[in-house]
């Protein structure tokens, strides 16, 4: 492959020119907002999904507590979670709702 004022070439294809734009491709599209609150929500479904099963049963056996450490972790990582929720909900939210908040 060479480049040619800017543009990629590929000698060995039927296709020898590619014909791109910042201009022609959208900055936005209409299921953008859609894919962010798919991913949120896989993503608590993967940390209800790992962790869950496991503190239920600690909590069933009395197993001896996790070390500070890691509750902080949780702590840290759920108050990320919760921020990055808000930001993917909030084109859903009331702007009364999202100045109580401080967004």
């Amino acid at each position: 492959m060479s480049s040619v004022a800017g543009k990629y070439v590929n000698r060995r294809s039927a296709f020898a020119r590619i014909e791109w734009s910042p201009a022609s491709f959208a900055r936005t599209h209409s299921w953008d907002r859609n894919f962010f609150l798919l991913m949120v929500g896989l993503v608590w479904l993967g940390i209800g999904m790992g962790f869950g099963p496991e503190i239920v049963h600690r909590l069933h056996t009395h197993a001896r507590p996790y070390p500070i450490i890691v509750h902080l972790h949780a702590v840290a990582f759920v108050g990320w979670l919760c921020l990055l929720t808000a930001q993917v909900v909030s084109p859903w939210w009331k702007p009364v709702a999202l100045r109580l908040i401080g967004l």
